[in-house]
């Protein structure tokens, strides 16, 4: 189009003659195309600049020591969301700078893991493990899809892995997944008998976790005399009892002198086999029995006339995913005396409908327990997970408890009458924690009594002058994320004028 011609009709209201339209649209398309050809350019130019800018980077420079990218490869892996052996994996292949930091980098190479559904080639384990250097390692070993019966059908004790356990290198920690005890058994009477220059790697393990719940495959569940002398922790899930073969017997209860960890998951078991089990570990300071799954009544003795079995060293107690609907799996607590138990929890797994309870049972469960337990004159930290209470049941558990410091309430959901605590409940309680409070209506009031609680007992309240009754310095409140609900803000500033450092947290 003529020049004048469009300076005409860009600076007046002229309309284009129908034979102007054509040429217009051509003056367009030859502008736009010029547009994307610089385009183009800029973003090669762009990319180009951004290329250069990388060579200026400190770590293509190694400018940063070898020392710190290490740490940071460190810092990448615990927070990654994948495996930590396939990102070290992946560090690796970055660059021959990063290759050679990450191989001098020992925390790198601590742990991996390993699955048994083909042979595994363990030079390679042993290579990577190596880098660790004189870092504690850990080995992860999933055969659960490995074994079909015996040495020749089990993969789990090929030569392989025995030949590791035995020569080393030293593990701290070993965990094994797979079909039946019988194929741990196999695997340790065949480390066992490997001769070795010198001490067997397998005599320095210090934390074992077998799990073997299918099904117990003959009758070789009874190796715990194969379990090395120098372990510290244990933990372990066995089949169903039910489900022994005919003719075979439950193993033995465990026997070792420097177990002081120990956690179960031994669900439908006697319970005096596990009570056997504990009073046989000497060392044993922590303890965490876990119910998961155990919907039918527990089984009850036989316990007539018995003493209780007293564990003079275990300082921590844990009974864990017990079902609220049947209480009855706190019964154990009336056989055992802890006189120098500190920690205790009791946490439940609920079926989402649980209806509020006296909990009459298992208070009585817990005051009898810590009657044979010197009245448990040491214990300072208590949680209470899962459960739908009465507010009577709830203050009939805490009386029994009367040396806790710390208190955490954790999805505790509790009805019936006003909560509302006496001043001298808990005398020497500091820090409590009410966690994941279901939030609804109903329960608002029992809140504002707890509230009301906390800041009669703060720091600077008069009520706390007495020098029986501790102060709570600290409070935690925080609200389940499926009920709505709305907070009375004021208790921030009642809390403050308390003396309370005082949380509050919602989603």
């Amino acid at each position: 189009m003529d020049p004048q011609r469009l300076d005409q009709l860009l600076s007046s209201n002229s309309s284009l003659h129908p034979s102007e339209l054509s040429s217009l649209r051509q003056d367009i398309q030859s502008r736009e195309d010029v547009i994307q050809e610089l385009r183009l350019q800029l973003e090669a130019l762009e990319s180009e600049c951004e290329a250069r800018k990388a060579l200026l980077s400190p770590l293509r420079r190694s400018v940063l020591p070898p020392e710190l990218l290490g740490e940071i490869f460190c810092e990448v892996l615990e927070a990654s969301e994948f495996g930590e052996a396939f990102q070290a994996t992946r560090i690796c292949l970055v660059c021959k700078a990063w290759r050679e930091v990450a191989l001098a980098t020992p925390w790198l190479w601590v742990s991996v893991r390993v699955w048994m559904e083909q042979l595994v080639d363990f030079k390679k384990v042993k290579a990577w493990l190596s880098r660790s250097g004189s870092l504690p390692k850990r080995l992860d070993v999933n055969g659960e899809d490995s074994c079909t019966g015996g040495f020749d059908g089990c993969i789990l004790s090929t030569t392989g892995l025995a030949n590791m356990l035995a020569e080393g290198p030293v593990l701290e920690e070993l965990s094994l997944s797979c079909t039946s005890p019988e194929c741990c058994h196999n695997l340790f009477k065949r480390t066992m008998a490997i001769e070795t220059k010198g001490p067997r790697a397998w005599d320095f393990l210090q934390f074992l976790n077998l799990d073997m719940c299918e099904d117990w495959g003959g009758e070789g569940a009874d190796f715990f005399h194969l379990l090395p002398r120098s372990l510290r922790s244990f933990s372990f899930r066995f089949p169903d009892p039910d489900d022994l073969p005919d003719g075979v017997l439950l193993p033995r209860p465990i026997s070792h002198p420097t177990v002081s960890i120990l956690t179960t998951n031994t669900c439908f078991w006697p319970v005096n086999w596990t009570l056997k089990t504990m009073k046989a570990l000497p060392s044993l300071t922590h303890v965490t029995l876990n119910f998961r799954g155990c919907y039918s009544e527990y089984d009850q003795g036989p316990f007539n006339g018995d003493e209780p079995y007293i564990l003079q060293n275990v300082r921590t107690l844990k009974l864990q995913n017990l079902y609220w609907p049947q209480l009855d799996k706190t019964r154990i607590l009336r056989f055992l005396s802890t006189p120098s138990l500190a920690e205790l929890e009791i946490s439940f797994e609920t079926d989402g409908a649980a209806e509020a309870t006296n909990a009459t049972e298992m208070s009585s469960d817990v005051t009898q327990f810590a009657r044979i337990s010197n009245d448990l004159s040491d214990l300072r930290y208590l949680r209470l997970q899962g459960m739908t209470i009465t507010a009577k049941g709830l203050k009939r558990i805490l009386r029994a408890l009367p040396t806790v410091t710390h208190l955490i309430l954790g999805a505790v959901s509790i009805h019936g009458e006003s909560l509302a605590f006496k001043h001298d409940l808990l005398p020497q309680l500091e820090v409590f924690e009410f966690l994941d409070f279901p939030g609804d209506e109903d329960e608002v009031i029992n809140l504002d009594e707890m509230l009301k609680f906390i800041k009669a007992r703060g720091p600077h309240s008069a009520g706390c002058t007495a020098g029986n009754i501790a102060p709570i310095r600290k409070a935690t409140v925080s609200i389940a994320k499926r009920l709505p609900f709305f907070f009375n803000h004021r208790w921030f500033k009642e809390m403050e004028k308390g003396g309370v450092e005082f949380s509050f947290k919602r989603p």
